[in-house]
């Protein structure tokens, strides 16, 4: 997995690695970022639809860090 800074400010490598192996390959991504989503709408007392309808805007950038996830499996 290669991901973007944004990524580890929610979670830690260990943390991700642990999560990974919690889940099955084609769910990882999947509950990553819904995971993503709530720790950031939980850390910024959000909700979930208020965080998305933030567009792309400099009151987003303050909420969170963009997250970009780059996952193969060679498996």
């Amino acid at each position: 997995m290669l991901a973007s800074d944004g990524l580890f400010d929610l979670f830690k490598a260990n943390d991700l690695k642990e999560f990974y192996k919690s889940y099955s390959n084609n769910l990882f991504l999947e509950n990553l970022v819904n995971i993503c989503i709530d720790k950031i709408s939980v850390n910024n007392n959000i909700t979930i639809d208020e965080l998305k309808n933030l567009g792309k805007n400099k009151k987003r950038r303050e909420i969170h860090d963009d997250i970009s996830i780059a996952y193969i499996n060679f498996q």
